[in-house]
């Protein structure tokens, strides 16, 4: 959502098909019962008195991943909104 709109985006073909498959088949096996509600992604980390931990996906994740992965490919300042925007402008051409 944008300035109080909500926009809808193209999606290729391939991309839908990806996620079905990941509705489908990925996701049942870590909820019980997939509803509307239900959170897309899900986190597993480990937590020093609780071992590994199962959570939705939040914005810190990302943005953590993005820490990660940047310096793997040798751009250390990666953010979520570069692959937003690397994302739009795919599904734009």
């Amino acid at each position: 959502m944008k300035g109080g709109k909500t926009r809808g985006i193209p999606l290729p073909a391939v991309v839908v098909q990806h996620l079905d498959r990941y509705v489908t088949q990925y996701l049942p096996t870590e909820v019980e019962e997939i509803t509307p509600d239900t959170f897309f992604f899900w986190s597993t980390y480990g937590q020093r008195r609780q071992g590994l931990v199962r959570r939705p996906m939040e914005g810190k994740n990302i943005w953590r991943l993005c820490k990660t992965y940047g310096r793997l490919i040798d751009y250390s300042m990666l953010k979520p909104h570069d692959l937003r925007h690397g994302v739009a402008m795919e599904v734009y051409e």
